[in-house]
């Protein structure tokens, strides 16, 4: 009886046992998954019936996840020739706007000293005459000039500062007569 329960044991337990060793460390020293080959319908059939189970879930798992991997990294390139090709329109149109302020600060600037030039002189002859409106009207002419003459120099300042072509010191100031003047 005893030779007998030690053959059954050996024939039910331990040789399916080291057929799925066996099975598990080929797989390991290959590097590759592979599924059990029971054909119990016991523990051990349920056993390897699950780890096969597992074991294609994850390979399945895993293939999706390279896929998903290959998908991401394809629209992360797309993504940046996008953006490349953006900062390339970005940096055309500031070029371009550089060259339009460059060009047309002299096409602005010309024609506003003769303007402010012949208020003034205009305002210079009318002091002596006794045409207010005339002496009015030059005045207008100077201060909206003067002004213009202004927004233009500090538009010219802002692209000077955004090419970095203006050195700028920062020293104290007191803000207060800024303030009261608004």
């Amino acid at each position: 009886i005893m030779l007998f329960s030690i053959i059954l044991i050996r024939k039910i337990l331990i040789t399916p046992l080291n057929k799925m060793t066996r099975q598990l460390k080929e797989a390991a020293e290959n590097g590759h998954e592979t599924l059990l080959n029971v054909e119990h319908h016991d523990e051990l059939g349920l056993f390897a019936h699950w780890y096969n189970r597992r074991s294609t879930q994850l390979k399945t798992s895993l293939q999706e996840l390279q896929t998903a991997r290959t998908e991401l990294q394809e629209q992360v390139s797309i993504k940046t020739l996008d953006l490349l090709a953006s900062k390339e329109k970005a940096e055309q149109a500031n070029a371009a706007k550089s060259t339009f302020l460059a060009n047309m600060s002299h096409e602005l600037r010309t024609p506003l000293h003769a303007i402010l030039s012949f208020s003034n002189l205009g305002s210079k002859h009318t002091i002596n005459t006794d045409n207010v409106r005339l002496t009015n009207y030059f005045g207008r002419i100077s201060e909206s000039g003067e002004r213009l003459l202004k927004l233009l120099n500090d538009l010219l300042d802002i692209e000077k500062m955004s090419a970095n072509k203006m050195h700028i010191e920062p020293e104290r100031q007191n803000i207060l007569p800024v303030i009261e003047s608004c």
